[in-house]
């Protein structure tokens, strides 16, 4: 694209032609970017025009035709490297916010996690403790158990004893019985001998 317009001269140093194409502040100069135009009429002596930004009358050139059609191609490339790249910036940004997203439910996962494992932890410190109350409680009635250990051993031992001093007790009772017995056969054959001597006696006095 040439410009035909009269603007305030861009900044930048001109061509052998001199033109140049725009790249900066396009807009302030009233043309687009890469557009290609003239500073003071084109061409001087040297074929160098050093502008440092005076006012100057942008005319077209038909020599530059191919430079311009070329400028324009540069920049519709660019344009398009530029949305290729939007393109590209606008795929990692849904990265990112996948990505994000992902973060936040693996944070998330995390504090459930931690919630849990706070949870575990205090279940596992009131086992523990119910483990130590439970150990006492066992030391408790082991004691316990051993005084009744001992107790039962003291009655088995006492039970032997009043059984022995039973079973003795029934032998002399025994004994005590068959001496009764010898006795009283005695003293019943004494005085069945005394109730005969009498009447022997009484017989032989008749």
């Amino acid at each position: 694209m040439i410009s035909l317009t009269p603007a305030s001269a861009s900044p930048g140093r001109t061509d052998k032609d001199g033109g140049h194409t725009c790249y900066t502040n396009c807009e302030q100069y009233g043309l687009v970017y890469g557009e290609y135009h003239y500073h003071n009429g084109g061409n001087d002596d040297n074929g160098i025009n050093d502008n440092d930004g005076e006012d100057t009358e942008i005319v077209p050139s038909e020599n530059n035709e191919s430079s311009s059609t070329s400028d324009n191609q540069t920049y519709n490339e660019l344009n398009n490297k530029i949305d290729e790249l939007e393109d590209i910036i606008a795929e990692k940004e849904a990265l990112i916010n996948k990505y994000t997203d992902e973060i936040e439910d693996l944070k998330e996962k995390i504090d459930n996690y931690d919630s849990k494992e706070s949870d575990f932890q205090q279940r596992k410190e009131k086992l523990s403790e119910r483990e130590e109350s439970l150990s006492e409680d066992k030391e408790v009635l082991d004691e316990e158990l051993q005084e009744i250990k001992k107790e039962r051993e003291d009655f088995e031992e006492h039970e032997q004893d009043l059984t022995q001093e039973i079973e003795d007790q029934e032998y002399l009772l025994k004994q005590k019985n068959i001496i009764i017995i010898i006795l009283s056969i005695i003293i019943g054959f004494g005085i069945i001998i005394s109730l005969i001597m009498r009447r022997k006696n009484r017989t032989t006095s008749f």
